[in-house]
């Protein structure tokens, strides 16, 4: 197959894990926002098909990478993809932990919905949506809107303890909703690498497109097993 055909097939593939991750954010805020257990056994139901996009993009690019003539801007693609597949692909594992914290809760009978928990649901789930945009509308300017969202994020996380200080919650409310959060930061991180593996791709198009370090990443995200992907995210 010629390496133009691997492209093809490794943007086909980028688009399936894109969807299946923001949509499994999605379900999972949902499902809290709404006390709805029916969103959160959507978000495992995806893990199939997710982990298949994941587990084939990761060969297509060890296929590509060592393909002899590739131009500089696909190799430059290839490397970016690598990056946004395993942001997306950690992305899913937090929204998971999302949907198990919020069936926790609703099986407790103890749900009572926090705003500034939604209001940092709703932000990660909108940093993702704009992440997918940019990267399939191939515009720089959704990525920087999400690499410029710090300081909103900032804002979100303080509104959510200040909530906490003036309304004190207990046992597993208290817990699930710490996780919750964390789990979001998560997703909401995965979201500024993908934005910047994007603007790495979009913006160097017309330039020599690795150095050392990116291929030493590179490497490390194929030979990275998925469960370890998951597990290094949960620790960052």
């Amino acid at each position: 197959m010629h390496y133009q055909q691997q492209l093809h097939h490794l943007r086909i593939q980028l688009l399936g894990i894109s969807r299946l991750s923001q949509r499994a954010l999605d379900y999972s805020v949902k499902g809290y926002e709404l006390g709805c257990p029916n969103f959160c056994k959507e978000v495992s139901s995806a893990e199939h098909a997710l982990d298949e996009h994941h587990n084939g993009i990761r060969d297509l690019c060890r296929r590509l990478i060592i393909v002899r003539g590739i131009s500089p801007s696909d190799l430059r693609f290839v490397l970016a993809a690598l990056r946004i597949d395993s942001g997306f692909h950690a992305s899913y594992c937090a929204a998971k932990q999302v949907a198990c914290e919020t069936a926790l809760l609703l099986k407790s009978g103890h749900v009572v919905t926090n705003a500034a928990l939604i209001r940092l649901g709703n932000l990660a789930n909108c940093l993702m949506r704009l992440c997918v945009v940019a990267l399939f509308q191939q515009e720089t300017v959704h990525a920087e809107t999400v690499l410029h969202s710090h300081e909103e994020w900032r804002r979100c996380e303080h509104a959510f303890e200040e909530m906490h200080r003036a309304h004190p919650r207990v046992g597993t409310q208290t817990i699930c909703e710490r996780v919750i959060v964390r789990s979001l930061g998560i997703a909401a991180r995965q979201a500024h690498e993908i934005a910047d593996a994007t603007l790495f791709w979009l913006q160097g198009r017309d330039r020599v497109p690795t150095s050392e370090t990116h291929m030493r990443k590179a490497l490390g995200l194929i030979f990275a097993s998925p469960r370890a992907a998951c597990d290094d995210a949960a620790t960052t």
